[in-house]
């Protein structure tokens, strides 16, 4: 059978006992061999080993009737029960038990104590996770809020059918132009049945040119002298786009009609003024006697009035 390879402490005096030198007297150094080679065997056997004095002495190679003088002749050993026993083994056996006892229970509480600290900082660990969650969930509900306050803030509720952009809104009840607003429709919102209709880009086109309308309208002696240049904006600002979806005006991020065209005529006129027309040599000199002439009457009118009499050479 498999023999545990434990160690047992071994009395360097041991040797001066009386019954050890008594079994030396007897049997010589050999008896103590024997009595050595017997006290592993009750380690080995956890303190008792069968009385068998042929089978030890075969394991010892030693005569049966020596083996059998060693253990019921000195003193050194117990035969109990066809069991030799040894008062000195079962002793120290004893203490290594306890020891190795304590040592058990040491080490199972220093697991718990490790279970309990690695429970404790994954508790830790948690909680930490849990507040880092409650504090991204309240930051996410708090930008939420802002923003639905800044919806609310802009207005942009709309309830039942009406329309998104209104351009028709800007010109009041008695015909004034209101820059308030400065959109062109774009779609119609239908909040009963949550649907969207967008307008057709025609149609967007003839609101624009509505809004045009109503604005030269209330500054027609302003604008009157312009009209190609007017016609020439409304065909910039109302080109589409590649595909066919958007004018050149709803790409822009801000777009008041009041404002663009009053720039519009203003670099027309700066234009006009860098660059005169060429007057070719005809026109030039019928300019020239034609102003001369006006200041001529001037002259005549003016001397009249004095009552000097013009008379001619």
């Amino acid at each position: 059978m498999p023999k545990e390879a434990y160690y047992f402490s071994h009395d360097y005096g041991a040797r001066h006992d009386p019954k050890m030198i008594n079994l030396q007297i007897k049997h010589g150094i050999a008896g103590i061999g024997c009595f050595w080679c017997i006290v592993e065997m009750l380690f080995e056997e956890g303190g008792e080993i069968p009385c068998e004095y042929e089978r030890i002495a075969f394991e010892l190679r030693m005569d049966a009737s020596i083996i059998e003088s060693v253990i019921n002749n000195f003193g050194l050993f117990i035969v109990s029960d066809d069991y030799i026993k040894s008062n000195s083994v079962l002793k120290r056996l004893g203490l290594r038990n306890e020891k190795s006892q304590k040592a058990k229970i040491s080490a199972q509480n220093r697991w718990q104590n490790n279970t309990k600290n690695a429970n404790v900082l994954n508790s830790d660990a948690n909680a930490l996770k849990n507040d880092a969650n409650v504090s991204k969930i309240d930051a996410i509900k708090e930008r939420k809020g802002k923003e639905r306050k800044r919806k609310e803030k802009k207005g942009k509720e709309i309830k039942g059918k009406e329309i998104k952009k209104v351009c028709s809104e800007k010109i009041s009840e008695n015909g004034n132009f209101s820059t308030e607003q400065n959109f062109i429709p774009v779609e119609v919102v239908d909040d009963k049945n949550k649907k969207k209709e967008v307008l057709k880009i025609e149609d967007r086109a003839a609101a624009f040119r509505s809004e045009m309308d109503a604005l030269l309208n209330t500054s027609l002696a302003r604008y009157s002298a312009y009209d190609e240049e007017i016609e020439n904006f409304f065909s910039y600002w109302t080109e589409t786009n590649p595909s066919k979806t958007k004018m050149r005006f709803e790409m822009q991020k801000t777009f008041e009609i009041a404002r663009r065209i009053g720039y519009w005529i203003y670099t027309a006129k700066k234009s006009i003024i860098r660059n005169p027309v060429q007057e070719d040599k005809t026109t030039k000199t019928l300019r020239i006697l034609h102003e001369q002439r006006v200041l001529a009457m001037q002259r005549i009118e003016n001397e009249e009035a004095e009552g000097i009499n013009y008379k001619p050479y």
